[in-house]
C-alpha cells in the first residue's frame, strides 16, 4: 500500500498596505511622466508660436524692403512703365508688369477688388470713349476702335482669392 504524505498548500494573500502602495506609486509615475508630456506640449507650442512670429516679422521686413505688402500681397509701388493713356488703371491698382514691343502695349496691375468690378470700370469707361465691344467674358472685355485693339483681362487666381491681375494688351495699327 501506498503511504500518502500530506502537502500542506498554504495561499497568502498580499497585504493591503503593500498593494495600496504599489497602487499609489504606479499614479505617482503616471502623473509625472503626464507632467513631464505636458511640458513637453507647452515647450513646443511656444517653439511654434515663436517660430511664426519671427517668420511673420521676417515677411514684414522683407515686404517693406522689395515694397510689398505683406497683408495681401500687393505691391506698393509701380514698376518702370506707362499706363495706356486713353485707358488708365483702375483706382487704387499697383502696376506690377509693362512692356511694350513694337505695336503691341503689355500693362498689368494688381488690385484686391472684386473682378466683376473691376470688368465693368472699363466696360463703362471704354464705351464712353468710343470704343465698340468685341467679346465679353466673365474674366475679359475686348473692344476695338480705328483698327486698334485693347484688351482688359482677369486672373483673380494668380495670387490667391484676395487679389486680382488685370492684363492689359493694347494694339495699335
Amino acid at each position: 500500500m501506498e503511504s500518502q504524505i500530506p502537502i500542506k498548500v498554504e495561499l497568502t494573500a498580499k497585504k493591503p498596505k503593500s498593494m495600496l502602495r504599489g497602487c499609489l506609486i504606479t499614479i505617482i509615475v503616471l502623473l509625472v511622466l503626464l507632467n513631464v508630456a505636458m511640458v513637453f506640449v507647452w515647450w513646443q507650442g511656444k517653439k511654434f508660436v515663436n517660430d511664426f512670429a519671427t517668420s511673420a516679422r521676417r515677411a514684414t521686413r522683407l515686404a517693406k524692403t522689395w515694397g510689398v505688402s505683406a497683408d495681401v500681397g500687393l505691391p506698393t509701388i509701380d514698376v518702370a512703365g506707362a499706363d495706356i493713356p486713353f485707358i488708365g488703371r483702375f483706382p487704387g491698382s499697383i502696376r506690377t508688369y509693362y512692356a511694350k514691343k513694337d505695336k503691341t502695349t503689355t500693362v498689368e496691375y494688381k488690385t484686391t477688388e472684386i473682378p466683376k468690378i473691376i470688368l465693368n470700370y472699363f466696360r463703362s469707361k471704354l464705351a464712353q470713349n468710343g470704343w465698340v465691344l468685341l467679346s465679353s467674358s466673365d474674366d475679359g472685355i475686348t473692344f476695338t476702335q480705328d483698327g486698334q485693339q485693347v484688351s482688359v483681362i482677369l486672373d483673380p487666381t494668380k495670387q490667391g482669392l484676395q487679389v486680382a491681375t488685370i492684363g492689359m494688351i493694347f494694339k495699335t495699327k
